[in-house]
């Protein structure tokens, strides 16, 4: 008789808690919030210590503006594991936008403390740093973080905005350009960048940039006033 040889699959077994998780973040990548939440739930539900869930559970709670909440979830995350120290950044950041800036300066010292070479703890921490309103110790977080990932976009943009009111000209320039280039189709970047060129000196440079933020973001009224005065200085029409 001729024998028959059934191949078999080696399948990828994993935790059923961690299969709900993996979808959730999925429906979240692809914009489905309320599944993407219904999903990381259903992962608690099996398993009430998985902190990667209650993390992101939070995550999707903050970016609904549900502060209050989205603190909770965070801190359980915390709880489960005082270690779990991407659960402390994003507290730290909730705290911030709740408007407890003292707070959120705490933690995210505590944040950059456990891990100094977590580059978002240091963005995270300068933008706390910054309300709380230590422009220098603000610029030396956004400078570590930019040291550990020179293509923070966010991090250029951000010191360059501190180092115009700063009076470090030349400091904005650079980073703002950098940010532009990180970030061609932010708008916000060029009307900074035409903010800073026009400090400089340079107006039809800073006009150049307003022009391209607003074609970037026809809505973008700052942007637009700016190159309507500075068309105005200019005697353009």
């Amino acid at each position: 008789h001729k024998c028959i040889y059934i191949y078999t699959h080696t399948h990828r077994y994993v935790e059923h808690d961690r299969r709900f998780l993996e979808a959730s973040q999925a429906e979240r990548a692809r914009g489905e919030r309320d599944l993407a939440e219904k999903l990381c739930r259903a992962s608690i539900q099996v398993n009430p210590r998985r902190q990667e869930a209650w993390n992101n559970l939070g995550c999707l709670q903050r970016d609904a503006g549900d502060f209050a909440s989205a603190l909770g979830s965070f801190q359980s995350s915390i709880d489960i594991e005082s270690s779990y120290q991407e659960g402390w950044v994003n507290l730290g950041t909730c705290e911030g936008l709740a408007g407890n800036i003292d707070k959120a300066v705490e933690t995210g010292r505590h944040a950059v403390e456990m891990n100094q070479l977590d580059a978002t703890a240091h963005y995270n921490l300068g933008c706390s740093l910054d309300s709380a309103g230590d422009e220098k110790g603000a610029v030396s977080e956004f400078s570590a973080a930019i040291g550990l990932n020179s293509m923070d976009a966010e991090a250029h943009h951000q010191r360059g905005q501190l180092s115009l009111r700063m009076g470090d000209v030349q400091g904005a320039e650079s980073d703002l350009k950098k940010a532009s280039l990180l970030l061609p189709n932010t708008g916000a970047v060029f009307n900074d960048l035409g903010v800073c060129l026009y400090e400089k000196g340079d107006s039809k440079g800073a006009l150049g940039a307003f022009m391209r933020a607003v074609e970037i973001d026809p809505k973008d009224e700052q942007a637009a006033d700016n190159a309507a005065a500075l068309k105005q200085y200019l005697g353009m029409k």
